[in-house]
């Protein structure tokens, strides 16, 4: 699950960045994800939403060291964010049920 504060961020700015997960004090209940060897050292995530529903994260993600991101990558995650978004609203209900969450449509 994503720390409070990351998850807080995203919802009320709609992206969370990180530069380098080794020194953000917002992920250290996830380090042990974090300083394995091969793990991101810095992400970018933006929120997709649907009718003020969460319904994932798109990331970026810089490996094997830290990235410092600028207002242009977050503008850019954020625009394809919401073509995300508006993609998923036009897809029937039960289309999307079945994509976001997994499930197979029904057969009827």
């Amino acid at each position: 699950s994503f720390p409070t504060r990351r998850s807080s961020d995203l919802v009320q700015y709609g992206t969370y960045v990180c530069d380098d997960t080794h020194i953000d004090p917002n992920l250290d209940s996830m380090s042990h994800r974090f300083r394995r060897p091969g793990a991101p050292r810095a992400f970018l995530d933006a929120l997709v939403t649907v009718n003020a529903q969460a319904l994932g994260v798109l990331s970026c993600q810089q490996s094997p060291h830290p990235r410092v991101w600028n207002i242009s990558d977050s503008m850019t995650l954020k625009k394809c964010s919401a073509k995300v978004a508006l993609h998923l609203s036009r897809m029937s209900p039960s289309v999307l049920d079945a994509t976001v969450c997994g499930r197979p449509e029904s057969a009827d």
